[in-house]
């Protein structure tokens, strides 16, 4: 071996640790650059699963927003239709073949041609207006039943009318009711109203 002086040998030594401490900082900075890495990494994912998420949200609200539309459209071209027919015979025979064009749309309000010209239900007297609500009413009824006969339920449907409303709506019930079942509560209805007509009563005050 060759010989080397001490001072030579501590020189070559401090060299070696130089390069040793070179070669350490090297590796620290690579691995804070793999921890770096990683933790680009884990928000990469972070942010692609609330891209995922927002992508599910939205198709939700794509589904929600065809399924309104679908309705929107079926109750302008199926349900307002029918509607529209049903109210107008129901009216017709309500009111004594007073009325008998009742319209309603999307956002169910009611109109009704009288005179030439489209007038708002509410314009018309209060008991008019009434037997109009009623014949809203049961046309939703029939409409909405999706083709099974449903019974009607009424409480106290006539109590506000006049003689004249009383006896024409009821009697248009009573020939409603061959087809479909009519429950009527009342607290107390006249003779002349049920005269001559085939009426299950039933008092529940017994």
């Amino acid at each position: 071996y060759p010989q080397i002086s001490h001072d030579e040998c501590v020189r070559q030594i401090q060299r070696k640790r130089e390069r040793l401490a070179v070669v350490n900082a090297q590796i620290d900075k690579y691995l804070k650059s793999d921890d770096q890495i990683a933790s680009q990494q884990e928000k990469i994912e972070v942010l692609e699963e609330q891209r995922n998420d927002l992508i599910r949200k939205q198709k939700a609200i794509d589904y929600a927003i065809s399924g309104i539309e679908e309705a929107s459209r079926q109750i302008k071209e199926e349900i307002i239709p029918k509607m529209n027919e049903k109210m107008s015979s129901y009216l017709y025979r309500i009111t004594a073949k007073k009325h008998d064009n009742l319209l309603t749309g999307s956002q169910m309000d009611l109109n009704t041609e009288y005179s030439d010209r489209i007038r708002s239900a509410n314009n018309f007297s209060e008991g008019t207006l009434r037997q109009m609500y009623l014949a809203f009413r049961l046309a939703a009824s029939n409409v909405f039943s999706n083709k099974k006969v449903a019974p009607v339920f009424m409480d106290e449907a006539l109590v506000y009318y006049d003689k004249e409303r009383k006896k024409s709506t009821f009697d248009f019930l009573y020939e409603m009711s061959t087809k479909t079942q009519i429950i009527y509560f009342a607290t107390d209805i006249e003779d002349a109203l049920i005269k001559n007509k085939e009426i299950n009563i039933i008092n529940l005050t017994d």
